[in-house]
């Protein structure tokens, strides 16, 4: 049954109010956990790379490349999700960054890992807008210096969780598997913010 509840509606509160909504959940879930794969991500992609034979130069390429396509492909996939599902756009980019972080394992070339990069960041971007948007609409609600901050700490977090957490595993088994462990916390944060946010229609999620 599809949930009757407004996010348009202004209800300034505390944080355990905002924390009570199952969309704030799985979007702060979403971005945590994302983060964490993310951040271990580009924390040790230039390691990986140099173990390739792969210059500091074209590290630099590949990482200025990946934030240049993102950035880009932000602008048509926002529109995207100002005429589409948001929470779908979020799935389909959660899903497929899974997918493209388990294939870096397998590259072994500059052109080859260059690509990879290029089609991720237009991935991030597919997910990104949608995410943003859902934040706004959040913020309309409980405010949106309040949603702004609480989504932001969720980032941050991930991102200083990470390289602790992946370094540990580097040292341990290698630094291939930080890449099958960003892809595994991509599946896991997608699967758990469409399991918080199922039960809400379209309207709560424009």
């Amino acid at each position: 049954m599809i949930k009757k509840a407004k996010m348009h509606d202004k209800v300034y509160g505390s944080f355990k109010s905002i924390l009570s909504n199952d969309i704030v959940k799985g979007l702060l879930t979403y971005r945590f956990i994302n983060a964490i794969g993310n951040g271990a991500l580009m924390a040790f992609l230039p390691i990986y790379a140099i173990s390739l034979g792969i210059t500091i130069t074209q590290i630099g390429i590949v990482v200025g490349v990946n934030v240049f396509v993102l950035a880009l492909f932000q602008i048509p996939f926002g529109k995207l999700a100002d005429k589409y599902s948001k929470r779908n756009l979020i799935l389909i980019s959660g899903i497929a960054s899974a997918v493209i972080f388990c294939m870096i394992p397998h590259v072994n070339t500059f052109i080859l890992l260059l690509s990879i990069i290029v089609l991720l960041g237009i991935v991030w971007a597919i997910g990104m807008p949608a995410a943003t948007a859902i934040t706004t609409t959040v913020g309309r609600k409980y405010g949106m210096g309040t949603a702004t901050g609480l989504f932001t700490m969720a980032m941050s977090a991930g991102m200083v969780i990470s390289p602790l957490a992946a370094g540990g595993i580097m040292d341990t088994i290698g630094v291939k598997f930080i890449f099958y462990l960003s892809g595994a916390a991509a599946v896991i944060g997608t699967i758990l913010f469409y399991l918080l946010t199922k039960n809400y229609g379209t309207e709560e999620l424009k």
